[in-house]
Formats: C-alpha cells, sequence, structure tokens
C-alpha cells in the first residue's frame, strides 16, 4: 500500500502533467518541438504517478488524457498512439490493469462521467462505433449536462449515411449510376492490363501493390494491396460541438465516403488527416494498405452493417493518381480537458 508520502507525490505528479498540457496548448503552436515538449513531460509525470500506485484511477486518467494529447501533438496518425490512451482510460474506470482499485472509491474511476465521454471518442475515431454509443449512454448517465447528445447524433449521421449508401438507398445510389462507375474502373484496369497478366499492379513512392476487389481483402490491414474505387457518397457527419474540445478534435479529421469498386461493390471508405474537399467525387481513388472491418452496430432497434475500409495516413489515398497535396488537415489540440 503506498504511503502518505507516496499519495501526496502522486497527486502533485498528476496536477504538474495537467500543468504541462496546458503550457502545451497555451503556450505552443499546434504541431512545434515546444507543444511535443510539454506533451512528452505530462506523459512521463502521469507515468511516475502511475508507477507509485498502478491501481490508482487517477493517475491512469492523467496517461490517458496526456496521450491523447501526444497523439495531436505527433501528427494525429499514429493509431497505436490512441489505442494506449483508450487502454489507461480502461485502466482508469477499472482501478488499475487488474482492477485491484475497483472496490475503493478513491482508486477507480467508473462512476467519472469524464472517462466514459473521452474513452467514447476514441472509440469513435477508432470506429469501435458500437462502444462509442455505450460510452456516451453512460456519460449522459452519470452527468446529463454532458453534450453527449450531439456526440451520438454525429455518429447515428455517419452511419446511417454509410448504411444506406451501402444498401443502395437513396437517390445518388441508384443501381444505373453506381454500374457506370464500376464499368468506369473496369475499363481503367482493362487499359493498364498487360498482355496475359492476370491482375494488374500500382506502384507509388518505388512501392508496388496488387490491385484487388473489395471482397478479396481480408480483415485488418492489407499490406501490398490497393483498391481503385470511385466515391458514391460523400457521408461526412458535421462535427458536434465536443465537450473539452474532444470530438471537436476527432471529427476534424475523419472523412466519410460510400464508394463503389470495379466488381460493383458498394463500401464505406475512412479516410483520416485530410481537410473536407481533398477527395474529388469524379476521380478514381486509390486506397493503398487499406485496414479492413466489418462494421456492425445495433442501436434503437436498427442494425447498421457494412464493410468499412479505412486509410489512416494521407499518402495511403491516391485522388486521381496522385496524392493529395496540401490538403493535410492540421491537428489541433483545443481542448482545456488535453
Amino acid at each position: 500500500m503506498p504511503s502518505s508520502r507516496d499519495a501526496r507525490t502522486k497527486k502533485a505528479l498528476c496536477a504538474v502533467s495537467m500543468l504541462c498540457r496546458g503550457l502545451a496548448k497555451s503556450r505552443a503552436e499546434p504541431g512545434s518541438d515546444a507543444q511535443k515538449h510539454f506533451v512528452d513531460e505530462s506523459l512521463a509525470f502521469a507515468k511516475a504517478a502511475v508507477r507509485l500506485d498502478v491501481d490508482d484511477g487517477h493517475a491512469w486518467y492523467q496517461v490517458g488524457t496526456a496521450t491523447m494529447s501526444l497523439f495531436f501533438a505527433r501528427g494525429a496518425t499514429d493509431k497505436k498512439t490512441l489505442l494506449a490512451a483508450l487502454k489507461a482510460y480502461e485502466n482508469a474506470a477499472k482501478g488499475g490493469p487488474t482492477g485491484a482499485g475497483a472496490t475503493d472509491p478513491e482508486k477507480h474511476m467508473r462512476d467519472h462521467p469524464d472517462v466514459h465521454f473521452n474513452r467514447a471518442v476514441i472509440c469513435r475515431y477508432v470506429e469501435r462505433y458500437g462502444d462509442a454509443l455505450e460510452g456516451f449512454r453512460e456519460a449522459a448517465r452519470l452527468d446529463p449536462a454532458l453534450p453527449t447528445r450531439q456526440e451520438v447524433n454525429a455518429v447515428l449521421a455517419a452511419l446511417t449515411k454509410l448504411d444506406d449508401g451501402c444498401r443502395g438507398a437513396g437517390a445518388t445510389c441508384k443501381p444505373k449510376r453506381v454500374a457506370a462507375m464500376a464499368r468506369a474502373l473496369r475499363e481503367e484496369d482493362d487499359a493498364l492490363l498487360p498482355e496475359k497478366a492476370e491482375s494488374t499492379f500500382v506502384t507509388h513512392e518505388g512501392t508496388r501493390y496488387v490491385t484487388k476487389r473489395v471482397s478479396d481483402l481480408n480483415d485488418g490491414v492489407n499490406v501490398g494491396s490497393a483498391v481503385k474505387a470511385r466515391a458514391v457518397v460523400d457521408a461526412t457527419a458535421t462535427d458536434a460541438a465536443g465537450h473539452n474540445g474532444g470530438a471537436e478534435q476527432l471529427g476534424a479529421l475523419n472523412l466519410h465516403y460510400v464508394a463503389v469498386d470495379a466488381a460493383g461493390a458498394r463500401f464505406a471508405i475512412s479516410v483520416y488527416g485530410l481537410e473536407d474537399g481533398a477527395v474529388r467525387m469524379s476521380s478514381t481513388l486509390t486506397l493503398l494498405n487499406p485496414d479492413v472491418r466489418d462494421v456492425d452496430v445495433q442501436w434503437n432497434g436498427r442494425r447498421y452493417a457494412f464493410r468499412l475500409l479505412r486509410v489512416d495516413l494521407p499518402k495511403q489515398i491516391l485522388v486521381g493518381g496522385k496524392m493529395p497535396v496540401g490538403r493535410i488537415a492540421r491537428p489541433r489540440m483545443a481542448s482545456t480537458n488535453l
């Protein structure tokens, strides 16, 4: 059991961690070395607090928030950093990695609405939509004043557009229009296909990728694969008014589209790190090393189910055969909580 001196030191370390994050926002330019330094210091102090008491959820909460800040300070492209923040928030809620602090209300944070809200924001970003919706619901139960309704509406708006589009609902998804897009993609492939070859390749920055249909992709990251598609629907949801800026930051980096491949399969695309408007609806899109998963969410009597291809880095998407240069979204740290 930590001593009373350790407890005081732990609280001080958590306070300094918060101070460093405040300086990262107020005293440093976004993405600057100074901001990265402040955030690195914030995480170091938070981890020092955890080392004093690994079962203290409050210390883990600081680790999670500092790690989330680090994600933005380093360009908002490293998904592993965000997953580390998510794990820290989970440890905060249950009172340490093993849950040893679960019976001590001074240790666990399962009744703290910000833990559930921030965790839900990250789940939304990594497309764990069911977990995101449940997290926002729990945050609202604990603190009805939180703007969870806006968050839930934003998630459901995106899910509805993507699910409707992938099912072929709506004027923009009329069969003739989608079939024409698929045919144009096949004609492009045929023009590039060498004689007697069974597949085409895409070469980008010295690396060759095998062109595949969406149905041929595996779950997870498909290294060395490329998918050519045409966007059918812009399904990007309007940003919600995020509590403490969390959702505002994440939503600003995420674009959604319903697309069709050369086989006529409709699917969802999730693009990160690009400004809205970077993807031209009339252009052929090439997705490199796509991260594939099947979304299946039940909420308020409706099921949302579709295949999703995620692109984390701007260099993983070509628009008309070229990188969308000059349309890179700048990550922000606008939150008083971060």
